[in-house]
């Protein structure tokens, strides 16, 4: 993200009409500022808050001029703050018409959550450049912006993004540091969405490496014209340096491989290990339930035997009541 001021930019008209290609007039400096090149301009447009976009009046033909001479209008201070630019690489696996959509879900969604207008200009990779290197340009006014009583557009407060951190913090809302790790998620997260819709396998993680817990370390950004000397077979500082963490993060990985081969062959053996620990432990089950079984079977017999004689004892009783019966019969016959 770059915050562009006065003091370091003599016209943010200029500015825009440089990245959109376009003849714009400004006001404040009384001159036009023309660029025609337009050969790698994909798509532009400016973005509204929702209850912009969705009101009674119409401001689909409002102009990125009109708009920036506005936002240039509202802040007279020599060192004032009028545009913040976000530029992200959008992904190559995209078309054209998907890149498009993406883009413009991230600003729609960063419009409505700050109520400011956003200016977006989605450019394919420059000559010289890498071929993948596809960018957009997103340009948020540092002012909110609202439908005034006449029905205009005018700028009003100043966003949350451009607050202090102590103000911020009296309101309980996240500091800017922490504004701009959740719009990196943001933009990270919109990604991913649209590459599992169209199926692509890839994945985008806005954190750092070292918040990942990575080894292996990061390349650095060549500049256009690093880049068009590399292209040329010219090495460079930079080009130099990401060999060589080419070089460090494929020893890294060889050695990873390495160790992962070593893991999943001990793994392996743990495997076999447990799965003959696991067959012993069945077997000696089977065998406690096969014991289980003939005691049981066992009890059941020693209780038929011991219910047997207790049938037989009370026979005998039997008997020798009915035979005791029978002699006192006899003697009193006798």
């Amino acid at each position: 993200m770059k915050p562009h001021s006065r003091r370091k930019l003599d016209s943010v008209i200029r500015l825009i009409a440089c990245t959109a290609a376009e003849k714009l007039y400004d006001q404040r400096l009384e001159k036009f500022f023309s660029y025609d090149d337009d050969s790698k301009i994909i798509a532009k447009g400016l973005i509204f808050p929702v209850d912009i976009a969705s009101s009674d009046e119409s401001f689909d033909t409002f102009s990125r001029e009109k708009l920036w001479n506005l936002a240039e209008c509202c802040d007279s201070g020599k060192v004032s703050r009028i545009v913040r630019e976000i530029i992200v690489n959008v992904p190559f696996e995209l078309n054209a018409d998907q890149q498009r959509q993406l883009v413009v879900a991230f600003a729609s969604s960063l419009a409505n959550y700050y109520d400011i207008a956003i200016d977006f200009v989605l450019r394919s990779p420059p000559i010289g450049a890498d071929p993948r290197s596809f960018r957009a340009h997103l340009f948020l006014t540092t002012r909110c912006i609202k439908i005034n009583k006449n029905g205009e557009l005018e700028f009003s407060r100043k966003s949350y993004f451009e607050w202090s951190n102590k103000n911020l913090t009296a309101l309980n809302l996240p500091t800017t540091h922490d504004q701009l790790k959740q719009i990196r998620a943001r933009w990270a997260a919109l990604n991913n969405v649209f590459l599992a819709r169209y199926k692509i396998h890839a994945y985008v993680d806005s954190r750092s490496h070292q918040a990942r817990q990575l080894s292996v370390r990061p390349f650095v950004n060549l500049s256009a014209i690093d880049r068009q000397l590399e292209n040329c077979g010219i090495p460079t500082l930079l080009g130099n340096y990401n060999r060589q963490i080419e070089k460090e993060n494929a020893r890294i990985m060889e050695q990873r491989t390495i160790s992962e081969r070593t893991f999943s062959q001990t793994l392996s053996e743990e495997s076999a290990l447990m799965a003959t620990v696991f067959a012993t432990i069945d077997e000696a089950q089977y065998q406690i339930k096969k014991y289980d079984k003939f005691t049981r079977r066992s009890n059941k017999t020693d209780q038929f035997i011991e219910k047997y004689y207790q049938q037989t004892a009370a026979t005998d009783r039997s008997i020798e009541r009915y035979l005791q019966k029978i002699d006192r019969r006899k003697r009193a016959i006798s």
